[in-house]
């Protein structure tokens, strides 16, 4: 079995069972529905100097994900400029939001060889990591923009790490529904100190969307105020 078959098939997690189980999305952010951006938060960031782009004012939900990480459930509400989502992390009992993010993507990679995956991943010896690649590091850099960023889970590990894995299964206002799998790591940096201070995240993943389209994204992330979305629900 090749490197890439044992790295991108035997690696990964079952997929999703029973992952989505309402067609109720919280904040009224359901496949078709209207949002009005956190234009405030995104300037707010950008001030401080977030590379974060600007977006459009109104944008249409057209699709969501849902998945599990470290025993907490998840939604991301991808809106209609096929870059950019809404991130909404739930409390224990999947009811209530308890924080909130907007993502868009920085860069989507295509490696074309073996080595270029080990760059990103690093080498496996079956299932074990046997040498770590970029994504893992205890530190990510985006050097066009000379943004540097510390891993912001496993923050008390100063070694590389493996990337972690999670699948996440998305649907559309048509009923169809697509398992993404990911390999991936979380980073940030603070760009203001203080009891306000505002934080830039970035999220590193491989995506392997329903056993093929292989790719490796870079998406960058602030916080926002969910409480303030405008939603016009459909």
């Amino acid at each position: 079995m090749s490197f890439l078959e044992v790295l991108f098939k035997l690696s990964k997690p079952n997929p999703v069972e029973d992952v989505f189980h309402t067609n109720e999305v919280p904040l009224g952010l359901n496949c078709g529905s209207i949002v009005t951006m956190p234009v405030v938060d995104i300037a707010l960031a950008q001030a401080a100097g977030s590379i974060i782009p600007s977006l459009p004012t109104t944008m249409i939900v057209t699709s969501v994900g849902t998945y599990s990480i470290f025993d907490t459930f998840v939604y991301n509400v991808y809106l209609d400029n096929g870059t950019s989502y809404l991130q909404l992390i739930m409390d224990k009992d999947d009811v209530t939001v308890t924080d909130a993010r907007l993502w868009t993507n920085r860069e989507e990679i295509l490696p074309q060889s073996t080595e270029e995956w080990e760059f990103w991943l690093g080498k496996y010896v079956g299932y074990e990591l046997s040498e770590s690649g970029l994504i893992g590091w205890p530190e990510f850099r985006i050097d066009a923009e000379d943004a540097t960023y510390s891993r912001s889970w496993f923050t008390g590990i100063q070694k590389p790490v493996a990337p972690v894995k999670f699948s996440e299964c998305i649907f559309n206002k048509a009923g169809h529904i697509s398992i993404v799998d990911r390999e991936g790591m979380e980073y940030c940096r603070n760009l203001t100190l203080g009891p306000d201070n505002v934080t830039e995240y970035v999220l590193a993943n491989d995506c392997e969307t329903n056993g093929s389209d292989i790719s490796i994204n870079v998406d960058i992330g602030i916080p926002i105020n969910w409480v303030g979305l405008q939603v016009l629900s459909v």
